[in-house]
């Protein structure tokens, strides 16, 4: 121990100084959410551990990806805005395992090892933030595990694909891919575990889920009810989480095999067209019926523009999942304020991308994503208005002109 460390206030001692500043009815406060962290921590194991530890259980793992990089973008802004986030990736193999003796509980189909210890990957690596914010739910699981109290119900090989996040880009970036391990385990092993997703699914979910070869006789929909499997199949999770606030700590970790999988799944099942979109070239993906932010506040200036370089514009949350993927498709030019829409260039043919920004929400998602790709990528900054677009309409003839030479 150095000298400096001596010094540093002990828990004890923290504690009485929040309490000295804040009074008691703060502590309380900050305790409960603080002793729930403490007690997930302490449950919480990977399936990879258990697997690796003990012969009961069984894993297969694929053979090591090919680490890359991500380049600097052109962009000045872009290139200061993205400088400390990691831009170096090694993916670790891709693996599935089959652990023995597991419950599941909670709206999310959590796995339970044994009726005790939280599996990580069955959250998404999401086990704190979920039981923080219920905190009945860990006192109950506390108490259970404690008594081992195991649910009567039992289900015999189960896969929960359940996403807890609500956003389409997490389904497809992190979710979706984890079929690809599945049906590794389904060859290696010849066995068709339960495929679970979650209660009364979201559209986007059984869109997609269709898009990959999945149709609504190959799932269930998870009733919520604890369940005891003798057989619980789950894959490795790679989050895809940025840290704003302190880029350097983003717990990011992309695999090109999961989005190229992905991507040729989705094109091979693509049916054969029937709508009016075989002309496409010049894709406008609007966001003006979102329902969040990030909306064009001088639409009418925008419009002009898209109409002189012979955009079509899209808003895709009024079109049927099978339209999205053949305007993506078809497009040689996709151009849009940043959002989730813009994850569907992977299914385009060698796109120039066009990402707007207003300034007040620089993300790097796409830009990483079309780099990934080696898709030709451009982007512009606009003035904000709250998280809206105020375009500058100057600008982006210019922009479009140099594109167009």
């Amino acid at each position: 121990m150095n000298e400096n460390s001596s010094l540093l206030p002990t828990l004890p001692q923290k504690i009485y100084q929040y309490y000295s500043r804040n009074g008691i009815t703060d502590l309380l406060k900050e305790s409960v959410p603080f002793l729930t962290r403490r007690i997930v921590d302490r449950q919480k194991i990977t399936a990879d551990d258990i697997a690796r530890q003990a012969n009961t259980h069984q894993f297969w793992e694929e053979s090591k990806e090919s680490s890359f990089s991500i380049s600097e973008p052109n962009n000045q802004r872009l290139r200061r805005e993205f400088k400390s986030y990691p831009k170096k990736f090694d993916p670790h193999p891709g693996t599935v395992y089959e652990i023995k003796d597991c419950d599941l509980t909670g709206p999310h189909a959590i796995g339970l090892y044994k009726g005790e210890n939280l599996i990580s990957e069955t959250s998404g690596s999401r086990i704190s933030n979920m039981f923080v914010g219920s905190r009945g739910e860990i006192i109950i699981h506390n108490t259970k595990s404690r008594f081992k109290i195991r649910p009567d119900k039992l289900n015999e090989s189960v896969f929960p694909l359940i996403c807890p996040d609500p956003s389409y880009y997490h389904w497809m970036m992190e979710y979706l891919p984890k079929l690809r391990l599945l049906e590794l385990y389904q060859k290696e092993t010849g066995e068709e575990p339960t495929l679970l997703i979650e209660s009364d699914p979201r559209d986007f979910v059984c869109n997609t889920l269709k898009a990959v070869g999945y149709d609504s006789t190959q799932y269930t929909e998870w009733d919520q009810q604890e369940t005891r499997v003798e057989k619980l199949i789950v894959t490795t999770h790679r989050p895809h989480v940025f840290n704003y606030e302190t880029p350097e700590l983003s717990n990011y970790n992309p695999s090109v095999r999961d989005f190229s999988w992905l991507r040729d799944r989705m094109r091979s099942n693509m049916p054969d067209s029937d709508t009016n979109s075989d002309n496409i070239k010049k894709a406008y993906i609007s966001r003006q019926e979102a329902s969040r932010e990030r909306m064009v506040v001088n639409q009418n200036q925008l419009n002009e523009i898209l109409e002189k370089y012979g955009f079509e514009t899209y808003k895709l949350e009024t079109l049927p999942f099978k339209e999205q993927l053949e305007i993506f498709y078809k497009a040689d030019i996709i151009m849009g304020p940043h959002g989730a829409g813009l994850l569907n260039m992977i299914f385009a043919d060698n796109p120039t991308i066009i990402e707007l920004f207003p300034e007040s929400v620089i993300k790097p998602h796409f830009y990483f994503l079309a780099d990934m790709f080696d898709f030709d990528y451009t982007s512009m900054v606009t003035k904000s208005e709250g998280n809206n677009l105020i375009i500058d309409p100057d600008e982006l003839d210019e922009l479009l002109n140099d594109i167009s030479d």
